[in-house]
């Protein structure tokens, strides 16, 4: 049985009742077309501070050692 990704828009406006698809915000993006733009769930603590906040986010992985734990 495969697990379902789940998908996150994040966004500082809070207004927001219906994502309207559109242009990638650059060529380089391997996107073609207008996109409604989503993280998965992996990558979504990178973006659940606002935009001029400094941030780093780590994540324990199997391969994280002991001492790197703490």
């Amino acid at each position: 049985m495969r697990s379902e990704e789940r998908l996150f828009h994040v966004s500082e406006e809070s207004s927001i009742e219906v994502f309207e698809p559109r242009p990638p915000p650059s060529i380089d993006s391997g996107v073609i077309g207008n996109a409604v733009w989503a993280l998965s769930e992996d990558h979504l603590p990178h973006y659940l501070f606002p935009r001029d906040c400094p941030r780093v986010a780590v994540s324990v992985t199997d391969q994280t050692t002991q001492s790197d734990q703490s």
